[in-house]
């Protein structure tokens, strides 16, 4: 009777100081799921249920109702409402961390319900009920998880206190692992100094179970199946934590370093833009493996020191968000003028600068986020560059293509013309012609040019953002037949040539404009013939005997 007794009221004893609860529910406000702001700048509101003590809040938005990329504000105690401005025309998830300020350890460790909203963006059915289904699927993790531990916190004290005298005295020599029925049973054993409890491990496996660096408890290792969970193959663990008292540490992290291909200086007009192509490992596996503290009765040491006993040994796949960086001359952060990825393999432009000479060092930060044990791990190398130098661009090494399926004439070429001073671009006579794309790029702008007024619109209009880190204009466009995000390759049909758009207030002939910029800045432009290969002797000046002022610019074959 008396054993029974003592274990009631240690099991109390025990909920009660280790068992931290939070009964808090933070619930979203506004916007509404589905809502589509006429407006940029959004004010979100929350509540939450918990008025007994002060609370941490971070608001979180992404892209995605997965969390990859979040940005977020710094924490404030008791803030009800977080005012942004978004991006138009963008689908926007958000939720709230937060955080009992009381046993707050610089990790959120709560999350409110998943909300969805848009910019100038209709948000569809299929959208809002996949975030509902989230949220649902969550709620369902999240009762699974608290029944668990509530039947783990009663098994761990509730023991018999006899038997554990007993088992301990049988510890003294390692057990060796016994073969039954298909499975291996190691049974509670001393191993190297540290006590281990039985556990039941399959055939698969033993290699891994047995090897010299010890025991990897509960882990199937050949199919990645950590305590009914699957998972991906545990064997591409790159980096180990353990989690003891809601508390994480780091082992070891060993990310697979970038890969170099390619680094190479291009020279445009006086300055200079680097590329750099390389491979990166986008996505592995983190082992977390979870402690408890133990507490005998029996062992006056386990009173007041920790002494952890492993449970399980988690495989988890993250995608790690990763961020780059140029540094140039020691101190100056070069602007990354274009970046496109495919898997592993990566492409970046970076520039502008003058001394191709000076140190260029690339910075490379992989941030590692396991939210369900607070995990927050951030790994930074820098590889010191040394791009060769090509010489300045000739006819043959030009990188562009003509913006037609065939040669066509000049009405206004670049620089100081009879017309304008600069014309920042070559204006072809073209009527209603295919436009084409002039290389590789990424559309990252379409719409209607008004920069300079109604008056003089530059119409309907496209910028590609080319592999090197130029971009690429088209002016006045009849129609365009891609959009903002999608990626186009050299020749291309991307739009049709027209009119639109207006000068002086006056209606303007058939015509494209085209611009070559040195990066997406308007006052970046440059010459196109510098970059168009193509025969430019056979490109005629148009009409330029009844209009002469045709023939002023950077005319590539003056006087005609």
């Amino acid at each position: 009777m008396r054993k029974y007794f003592l274990r009631i009221i240690l099991l109390f004893l025990l909920l009660f100081l280790f068992k931290e609860k939070v009964f808090a529910d933070v619930i979203l406000l506004w916007p509404p799921n589905g809502f589509n702001s006429p407006e940029d700048k959004i004010t979100a509101e929350w509540e939450n249920t918990d008025s007994s003590q002060p609370y941490l809040y971070k608001f979180q938005f992404s892209d995605s109702p997965y969390f990859r990329v979040t940005v977020s504000t710094s924490p404030k105690e008791e803030i009800f409402s977080h005012t942004r401005t978004f991006i138009k025309f963008q689908l926007i998830y958000w939720r709230i961390a937060y955080h009992p300020l009381s046993t707050w350890q610089n990790i959120f460790q709560y999350y409110s319900d998943i909300g969805v909203f848009a910019v100038n963006k209709k948000v569809s059915e299929e959208e809002i009920e996949e975030v509902l289904e989230i949220n649902r699927k969550n709620k369902i993790v999240e009762e699974q998880e608290e029944e668990e531990e509530e039947i783990s916190s009663e098994e761990d004290v509730l023991i018999d206190i006899e038997e554990e005298k007993e088992e301990e005295e049988k510890s003294e020599e390692v057990v060796q692992p016994i073969l039954e029925e298909g499975e291996i049973v190691v049974q509670r054993a001393s191993y190297e100094g540290s006590m281990v409890e039985t556990v039941t491990l399959y055939k698969q496996a033993v290699e891994n179970i047995l090897s010299p660096e010890g025991f990897l408890w509960n882990v199937k290792s050949s199919t990645g199946d950590v305590l009914g969970v699957k998972t991906s193959n545990a064997e591409d663990v790159v980096c180990k934590f353990d989690f003891l008292k809601n508390r994480y540490e780091t082992i070891y992290c060993n990310i697979p370093k970038l890969k170099i291909l390619k680094e190479q200086h291009y020279h445009f007009g006086d300055e200079y833009s680097l590329l750099v192509e390389a491979n990166q490992k986008t996505s592995f596996n983190i082992q977390v493996d979870e402690y408890v503290c133990d507490f005998h009765l029996l062992k006056p040491k386990t009173w007041f020191k920790c002494e952890k006993r492993l449970v399980k040994s988690n495989i988890l796949s993250v995608f790690p968000n990763i961020s780059l960086r140029i540094l140039y001359d020691d101190s100056k952060l070069l602007p990354i003028l274009s970046f496109s990825s495919q898997g592993d393999h990566f492409l970046l432009s970076a520039g502008n600068y003058k001394d191709p000479k000076r140190r260029v060092v690339l910075i490379h930060t992989y941030r590692i986020v396991g939210r369900e044990f607070g995990v927050l791990h951030e790994e930074k190398n820098s590889y010191l560059l040394s791009p060769k130098l090509l010489n300045n661009i000739t006819n043959t090494e030009k990188p562009f293509s003509f913006p037609f399926e065939r040669l066509i004439g000049v009405t206004q070429w670049y620089g100081n013309t009879a017309f304008q001073t600069p014309h920042t671009g070559i204006d072809f006579g073209a009527r209603e012609e295919n436009v084409l794309a002039v290389e590789k790029g990424e559309i990252v702008a379409k719409g209607w040019d008004s920069y300079f007024g109604e008056c003089n619109s530059g119409g309907n209009y496209l910028r590609v953002k080319q592999e090197n880190g130029m971009n690429t204009v088209y002016f006045h466009l009849a129609e365009s037949y891609v959009n903002t995000g999608d990626m186009v390759k050299k020749g291309d049909i991307i739009a049709k040539s027209g009119n639109s758009g207006a000068w002086n207030c006056q209606p303007l002939g058939y015509h494209l404009h085209f611009e070559t910029r040195l990066n997406q800045n308007m006052n970046s432009h440059d010459n196109p013939v510098k970059y168009i290969n193509a025969d430019w002797d056979s490109v005629p000046t148009l009409n330029y005997k009844q209009i002469p002022g045709r023939l002023t610019g950077e005319n590539p074959h003056p006087g005609r």
